[in-house]
């Protein structure tokens, strides 16, 4: 019961303060691309627990649609524009060593599709634009794959939260406890993920 009233108050607050709401979903997309923030921040669970609360109603989810896309874009715009100007220095980052070795591998592989598909792998997610740019990657060429991916991964993250508000009660209440369980055993391996690096 009290896990039920949590959630129908989260939806009430979405749906009170809209501004609220686009805030949080921004800044959750947006992390979740951001070069070196995107490797730290959890943003596949936070963006799939607002999912379910943004998509409340048609209104909730066009407004969440719209935060998501931006966000998403400013995300990976910002780390293109990283990689650009700091292209001369990216090797100097040691904590980035392998992961940045894998980016620009499957950079150097597969070009503007490259960072289409990036968006939907998370070690790479927040690494290819940054590799991107550190290559000079012409801007229109990464413009349209940011955007097409950033349309396809928005969607993807919150219309199935729109199916999600049309099941029966008591399926939710089961796939939520569910999902609880899987957060909290993501966020106690991000945590392990993050402590073993600083060793």
């Amino acid at each position: 019961m009290m896990i039920s009233a949590i959630w129908d108050h989260a939806i009430q607050l979405a749906g009170t303060h809209p501004l609220l709401l686009w805030l949080l979903v921004f800044s959750v997309a947006c992390s979740e691309s951001l070069a070196l923030v995107g490797l730290l921040v959890p943003g596949t669970v936070l963006m799939l627990a607002l999912a379910v609360i943004a998509t409340a109603s048609a209104t909730q989810l066009a407004l969440s649609l719209s935060a998501a896309l931006a966000g998403a874009i400013v995300g990976d715009w910002l780390s293109y524009a990283l990689g650009w100007h700091y292209r001369h220095q990216l090797d100097s980052w040691p904590r980035l060593g392998t992961q940045l070795h894998r980016a620009r591998r499957f950079f150097a592989r597969y070009g503007a599709l490259g960072v289409f598909c990036a968006r939907f792998i998370g070690p790479l997610r927040p690494l290819v634009p940054l590799v991107a740019g550190a290559c000079a990657m012409p801007r229109r060429k990464f413009i349209i794959a940011n955007v097409s991916s950033a349309l396809l991964w928005s969607a993807a993250y919150l219309l199935p939260g729109s199916l999600w508000q049309q099941l029966p009660l008591p399926q939710r209440q089961s796939l939520a406890a569910a999902a609880q369980y899987l957060a909290l055993a993501a966020v106690l391996g991000w945590l392990a993920m993050v402590l073993t690096r600083r060793r």
